[in-house]
């Protein structure tokens, strides 16, 4: 199987292990609790009193959440679990990094168009409140910037988890049929991994698969290339800031 040196082949038992931590944190800040209103805090409220300890906190939190996911990992396979998703850079990544930056919004072009297709019941999502206020203050801006890294890496960690657990699972199965199972792969995890974007803000499932789920695609692509997830999470983190720097640039 390609990446055998790298990807970890766990037991039904240590993928237990991964996915229970992982889904846990994931269901934990998106309910309703204290440390998920402090990560999620709305705009005008950290603009009416944002202190240094919330900024912190804010940071701190988006932190621990990327650690949870890669804790997951240690629990099922040691150090070499969590090794075996951060391969050493090599200068070819930078290539890896813009051509995820180009398929992303291309992929992610596709599936909005056909999400929207989907009828959903809109709402006011509370929690993108800070996001909304990026170009109103700096402060928000930079607080935005060091909690959307982590929470991206944290995000796509997940996302990587669930496509080296179905590649595993096909190929066992499909070992005759490797790019049927590779195909199968790439649509499972990339749904899956969509449909789990759903939050009581965020509740078109059907619409969810679709647009979130084809933005996967390139993220699985980026990381077989590298099997660095930091490829893929440098490349969206940085096409989200400079897009949003431009246009508070232009707003100041």
């Amino acid at each position: 199987m390609p990446f055998s040196e790298t990807q970890p082949h766990f037991t039904i038992n240590e993928w237990l292990r991964v996915f229970a931590v992982m889904w846990l944190t994931y269901l934990f800040i998106n309910v309703n609790n204290p440390i998920s209103n402090l990560l999620f805090m709305s705009g005008p409220a950290f603009l009416r009193h944002h202190q240094p300890i919330e900024i912190i906190g804010i940071i701190g939190l988006s932190i621990g959440y990327a650690l949870m996911m890669l804790i997951g990992l240690y629990w099922a396979g040691r150090t070499p679990a969590v090794k075996a998703l951060f391969a050493k850079p090599r200068w070819r990544d930078l290539w890896y990094i813009l051509a995820y930056g180009a398929l992303n919004l291309i992929f992610q072009s596709i599936g909005n168009f056909f999400g929207d297709m989907i009828p959903t019941q809109v709402g006011v999502n509370l929690n993108n409140s800070l996001n909304v206020s990026q170009l109103d203050s700096s402060v928000v801006f930079w607080t935005v910037t060091g909690r959307q890294f982590f929470l991206t890496l944290g995000s796509q960690l997940f996302a990587v988890a669930l496509f080296l657990a179905f590649w595993q699972l096909w190929h066992h199965y499909l070992p005759n049929k490797p790019r049927v199972a590779t195909v199968l792969t790439y649509v499972v995890a990339a749904a899956l991994a969509g449909i789990l974007t759903t939050t009581p803000e965020n509740s078109g499932i059907l619409q969810n698969m679709l647009s979130a789920g084809f933005a996967q695609v390139p993220l699985f692509w980026a990381y077989r290339r590298s099997r660095n997830v930091l490829v893929p999470t440098l490349a969206a983190f940085a096409l989200n800031r400079v897009l949003i720097f431009v246009l508070l640039l232009v707003g100041l």
